[in-house]
C-alpha cells in the first residue's frame, strides 16, 4: 500500500511539472511568434519612414504610392501576411474640412497602420502604426473630401463597418478599403474630384449590405443611390443604412396543418436600386420542399410580399398576413394555407383599421351581377375592459372604464403590481399563437425601461396548470415590446392566459395600459381572410360588414389567376 501511495504521489508531482513546463514552453513559444511579428511590422514601418513623402501609399489605392496594401512575407521560418492601410489625416489644429474653421488643405499628415497575422500560428494578430509628416506645411491642391456614415435601421452609427471606395474614371484606377469610427463614420480626405465618379460599398459580417450605382450599372437607368461626386475643396458626404440580417421560415400546409409541397411563388422586398423602372432590390422565385419547408437565411429587413406562381395550389391564406415584415436579426416564421387552384381566385384580407390587425367575424361580399359571400376567421382576442378579472395585485382597472395603471396609496402610485387576465378559449387545440401587442405602446420616460412586461401560460384544461413564461418559454423572460412574437411553447393549447405586471421608478407617474391583444390562428383556418376562387375576370364591388365597424365599400379589378386585396375597417 505504500508502494501504491508513494506511486501516485511520485505520478502526481510528474504530471503537474510536465504541465508547468509544457505551459512555459507555450508562453515562450507565443511570445516568439509575437516577437517575430513585430519585427515584421517594424520593418514595414521603416521602409515606409524612407520613402518620399509623395510616395508614401498604396498601389491601385488613395492616397497613391508604392506599398502594397497586402503582401507575403517570409521571416524566421514563418509565413506573414502584412496588411497595410494608409489615411490622410486632417489635423484640428488648423481646422477641419468643413467644419469652423474650414481647412481648405486638410490632407496635414498621413497616418500607416501595418497588421501582421499568420494564419497557422494560433496567435492574434499584431498591429503597429505610426504618423508621418511632410517637411513643408500643406498646400491646397484642388483636392476634395469625402465623408461616408453608415446606420443602421434605427439611425444608429454602425462602428466596424468595412467601406470600399472606388475611382475607375480616375488616371490611374483605385481603391479604397477602410472601417467606419466610433460614429459610423469613415472620413477620406484629399480625393481628387470626380462627378459621380465614385462608388461606395458598405459590408459588414452578419449585416446586409448598401451601395451606390452609377447611372446605366447593372441596367438601372435611374438608382436610388447614385456614385458620389467630389469638387476641390469641398466635403461630400453620403448614409448608407445596413443591419444585421435575419432568417425567414417559409412552410405550405393544407387545412389540417399538415407540411405540403412542393410550392412555388415570388418573393419581392419593396425596397428600391432603381426608378423609371422600378427595380427592387430583392424579387426571387422560390419553392417549398416536398413537405412544405423553406428557410431562407441572410435576409434584409424589408416589408416582403408573397406572389404565388404554382399551377396546381393557390394560396387561400397565411399566418401572418401576406405582407411580411422582417426586423433586423429577428427570425420569422411564416405559414401558407394552400388548396387546389380554383382560378381566377381573390383572397380577401380585413384588417382593424387603428391597430392593423386581422378581423374575424366580417362579412365579406364579393359581386359583379352574381354576389358571393364568406366570413371571416376569428383572428385575434382584444381585451378593451378588464370586467372578468382573474387576479389584481396593486393594480387599478377600469377607473376610468378601459384603462389599467398602478394602484394609489394616496396621492403616490406603488412601486409595482400585476394583472392575471381571464381564461381566454381558442376553441380548439389545434391553435397557433403569433403576436401579442397592446396599448400604449409608449410610456412615461420616468416610468423608467420596461415598465410594462408581459407573460403567458396556456393549457389544454381550464383547471391548468398555468405557468407564465416570456418570449423563451421560461419564467425569467418578458415581453417588453409592442407585437412580439409569441414563444412555440403555447402551440396546440386550447385555452390561454396573460400576465401583466407594472412598474414605475418615479412614483408620481404609472405606466399605462388601455387594450391587449393575441393574434392566433385556429385548426390552420386562416384569419381575418378569405378567398374566392372560380371568378370571372373583370370588376367586382367589395362590401364588409362587421359589428361595431364602419361599413367598407370598395372596387377590385381581377385580371390574374390569383391576386390579393386589402380592406382596413374603422370603428364605430
Amino acid at each position: 500500500m505504500e508502494i501504491i501511495v508513494g506511486a501516485g504521489i511520485f505520478l502526481i508531482v510528474v504530471l503537474g511539472l510536465y504541465r508547468g513546463l509544457f505551459a512555459v514552453s507555450q508562453i515562450a513559444k507565443v511570445s516568439r511568434i509575437k516577437t517575430l511579428a513585430l519585427m515584421v511590422a517594424n520593418e514595414k514601418l521603416e521602409l515606409a519612414r524612407h520613402l518620399p513623402y509623395n510616395d508614401l501609399g498604396l498601389e491601385g489605392g488613395w492616397p497613391l504610392g508604392k506599398l502594397k496594401s497586402v503582401e507575403t512575407i517570409e521571416r524566421g521560418g514563418i509565413v506573414w501576411i502584412a496588411t497595410t492601410t494608409i489615411r490622410q489625416i486632417d489635423d484640428p489644429y488648423d481646422g477641419t474640412a468643413g467644419g469652423s474653421p474650414n481647412d481648405t488643405a486638410p490632407a496635414d499628415y498621413k497616418l500607416i497602420e501595418v497588421e501582421i497575422g499568420c494564419s497557422s500560428c494560433g496567435v492574434p494578430s499584431v498591429t503597429v502604426s505610426s504618423h508621418i509628416a511632410p517637411l513643408a506645411l500643406e498646400t491646397a491642391n484642388g483636392n476634395g473630401s469625402l465623408f461616408v456614415h453608415v446606420m443602421n435601421a434605427s439611425g444608429l452609427p454602425i462602428q466596424g463597418a468595412s467601406v470600399t471606395v472606388s475611382n475607375s474614371l480616375h488616371t490611374p484606377p483605385f481603391s479604397i478599403l477602410d472601417v467606419t469610427d466610433a460614429n459610423g463614420t469613415l472620413a477620406l480626405v484629399d480625393l481628387p474630384p470626380g462627378m459621380l465618379s465614385y462608388k461606395i460599398k458598405v459590408t459588414k459580417s452578419g449585416y446586409s449590405q448598401e451601395e451606390t450605382y452609377a447611372i446605366g450599372e447593372g441596367g438601372i437607368s435611374s438608382p436610388i443611390n447614385l456614385n458620389a461626386t467630389i469638387l476641390a475643396e469641398t466635403v461630400t458626404e453620403t448614409s448608407l443604412p445596413i443591419d444585421q440580417l435575419s432568417t425567414v421560415n417559409i412552410r405550405t400546409i393544407n387545412q389540417y396543418c399538415q407540411g405540403f409541397g412542393p410550392f412555388s411563388f415570388r418573393l419581392a422586398g419593396t425596397k428600391l436600386i432603381g426608378q423609371e423602372p422600378d427595380i427592387l432590390k430583392y424579387e426571387e422565385d422560390l419553392v417549398t420542399d416536398a413537405g412544405g419547408s423553406l428557410i431562407l437565411n441572410n435576409f434584409e429587413w424589408d416589408n416582403y410580399h408573397i406572389l404565388p406562381l404554382d399551377s396546381s395550389y393557390d394560396v387561400v391564406g397565411s399566418f401572418p398576413l401576406l405582407s411580411i415584415l422582417v426586423d433586423p436579426g429577428t427570425t420569422n416564421d411564416v405559414s401558407l394555407v394552400l388548396a387546389p387552384k380554383d382560378s381566377p381566385g381573390l383572397l380577401v384580407t380585413v384588417k382593424d383599421g387603428a391597430t392593423g390587425l386581422p378581423l374575424d367575424g366580417a362579412k365579406v361580399v364579393v359581386s359583379s351581377g352574381e354576389s358571393f359571400e364568406k366570413t371571416t376567421n376569428r383572428g385575434f382576442f382584444s381585451e378593451t375592459s378588464w370586467s372578468s378579472i382573474g387576479e389584481v395585485v396593486n393594480v387599478e382597472v377600469n377607473n376610468p372604464v378601459g384603462e389599467m395603471r398602478l394602484s394609489k396609496v394616496l396621492e403616490t402610485y406603488v412601486s409595482d403590481g400585476y394583472y392575471i387576465s381571464q381564461i381566454l378559449d381558442a376553441g380548439s387545440a389545434t391553435t397557433s399563437y403569433h403576436q401579442i401587442g397592446w396599448q400604449l405602446a409608449t410610456q412615461d420616460p420616468a416610468t423608467g425601461e420596461n415598465s410594462v412586461r408581459l407573460q403567458l401560460a396556456s393549457s389544454n384544461s381550464v383547471e391548468g396548470p398555468w405557468d407564465f413564461v416570456g418570449p423563451d418559454g421560461t419564467a425569467f423572460s418578458y415581453y417588453t415590446s409592442v407585437n412580439g412574437e409569441i414563444d412555440r411553447s403555447h402551440e396546440n393549447k386550447r385555452f390561454i392566459r396573460y400576465k401583466i405586471y407594472l412598474s414605475t421608478v418615479d412614483n408620481s407617474v404609472s405606466p399605462l395600459i388601455s387594450d391587449v391583444s393575441i393574434t392566433y390562428s385556429s385548426s390552420c383556418l386562416p384569419f381575418g381572410q378569405v378567398f374566392f376562387g372560380a371568378l370571372s375576370f373583370g370588376d367586382y364591388s367589395v362590401e364588409i360588414t362587421r359589428s361595431g365597424y364602419q361599413q367598407f365599400n370598395g372596387e377590385v379589378s381581377v385580371s390574374d389567376d390569383w391576386q390579393s386585396f386589402e380592406a382596413s375597417l374603422n370603428s364605430l
